[in-house]
């Protein structure tokens, strides 16, 4: 399913969001990721709200198996439509190809919503070329991650049009000056 349809799906939320398990999912599987948007900001600048855990993987056949694993692990459910009315869950797909169907997923799990990015605005020199750019970090709890920098959030927000761009994450990131806006 592609951003902006339905994420309903058979899945049970009166769980929070676990954003550590997912990651710890992710690095038991040896996935190659790195964290970015919304929760990404969260844990390295400022609590913020957000609702779904936006992870770039790299492209590669034998990290897209990962990926599947990892997913499949979490009991992440996927839709390919863009109405989100045929959630399926990603266990029962019998190969990791359906990853390469688009650029960009939106799934559904019991610890939260998670998207997988192929490719990212900004980022158009890909996955491979920028990793080093990205630190590792740990959340409070101790689990690792790799994280987006703070010049690939920037890029990655003025990739945007204006009327998408989240002026409070370039304020904080040092980009706008408050006394601008």
């Amino acid at each position: 399913m592609r951003p902006g349809g339905s994420r309903r799906s058979q899945i049970n939320y009166s769980n929070p969001m676990n954003v550590d398990l997912i990651l710890s999912t992710f690095n038991r599987h040896h996935a190659d990721c790195i964290l970015i948007g919304g929760m990404n900001f969260f844990i390295v600048h400022q609590p913020v709200s957000t609702f779904d855990v936006d992870l770039w993987v790299a492209d590669t056949p034998s990290n897209l198996t990962l990926v599947h694993q990892s997913l499949s692990a979490l009991d992440a459910e996927v839709s390919f439509s863009p109405k989100g009315d045929d959630w399926q869950r990603v266990s029962s797909l019998n190969s990791p190809d359906w990853v390469r169907r688009a650029a960009v997923f939106c799934l559904n799990s019991p610890h939260g919503a998670i998207d997988i990015f192929r490719e990212v605005r900004g980022l158009e020199e890909g996955f491979d070329s920028l990793k080093i750019q990205c630190p590792q970090r740990t959340t409070s709890t101790g689990v690792p991650f790799r994280s987006l920098s703070d010049e690939l959030m920037i890029r990655c927000q003025l990739a945007l049009p204006e009327t998408e761009r989240k002026l409070d994450r370039l304020r904080a990131l040092g980009h706008l000056c408050s006394s601008r806006m």
